[in-house]
């Protein structure tokens, strides 16, 4: 069934520290003010450096090959991206 913007994009569903939970929000402003999107911060903040220096156990496998995935941030930001491009595409707006 179709889900509000707000509820999909405040939901907690990206790992974080101590069993904890980020949002799609979090991660994509993390990224943008961290990473050098809208600027490059010197200091980010303890989970977001945790989420992007560890592969927190997950694992994909293509073509009968398995291995880690270095930072799941990145292919958070990808998966993110494909659900909105998605979700504009069946209501027919793109």
């Amino acid at each position: 069934g179709a889900v509000n913007f707000g509820d999909w994009w405040m939901v907690g569903c990206i790992p974080g520290e101590n069993n904890a939970r980020h949002s799609r929000e979090w991660l994509i402003k993390q990224m943008a003010n961290k990473e050098g999107g809208a600027h490059v911060d010197p200091e980010i903040n303890k989970g977001y450096a945790e989420l992007r220096t560890t592969s927190m156990g997950m694992t994909v496998s293509s073509n009968g090959i398995d291995g880690f995935i270095n930072s799941p941030a990145d292919v958070s930001v990808r998966q993110i991206a494909w659900e909105l491009l998605a979700s504009l595409q069946q209501a027919e707006i793109i």
